[in-house]
């Protein structure tokens, strides 16, 4: 994040100051900012204003409250594809064939789990090592996507186990 003389700011404290001034609603597991983008239909990246400088605000300063580094050929994605998400845990680094291969990923359907002695009311699968995260949020679920996937409610499925359901 750039301070007001345009220095790169190590201060973790800043960027979550701006993530804070942020007017958001939680939406599924995430918490969604509800500022306008800066282009005229309202698309686009967030600016606020911060310290007396204009600033591009989301996806770099959540990835920067995480503490985490980009190298030049990498991306900021969001795991759970709403690119206005001010939750840190739902960002992270990769390329663009990551990317695209986490379009549409992260299905989670309401079906009891056939394994023995698993209570799961929810099948999730996705086969990414860290997690997609579903757009919607069943009914009565933590906010919290990691709260809710330690749970015993879901089931966790990697398509490479060549498991189906239901059984």
């Amino acid at each position: 994040m750039w301070d007001t003389w345009g220095q790169l700011s190590n201060d973790k404290t800043e960027c979550r100051g701006i993530l804070a001034k942020l007017k958001t609603n939680q939406n599924g597991f995430c918490l969604v900012s509800t500022h306008a983008g800066c282009k005229a239909d309202g698309t686009g990246d967030v600016q606020v204003s911060w310290r007396g400088v204009n600033k591009i605000a989301i996806l770099p300063d959540v990835a920067w409250a995480k503490g985490l580094k980009i190298s030049p050929d990498q991306l900021l994605l969001h795991l759970c594809g709403r690119r206005n998400c001010v939750i840190s845990s739902h960002v992270r680094c990769g390329d663009q064939k990551e990317k695209t291969s986490r379009h549409g990923c992260g299905v989670l359907v309401e079906m009891e789990c056939e394994d023995r002695g698993c209570n799961a009311t929810y099948i999730f699968v996705c086969p990414h090592d860290e997690l997609c995260i579903p757009e919607d949020r069943p009914a009565g679920a933590p906010e919290d996507w990691e709260e809710f996937i330690r749970s015993e409610a879901v089931h966790i499925v990697r398509p490479e186990e060549g498991l189906s359901w239901p059984r």
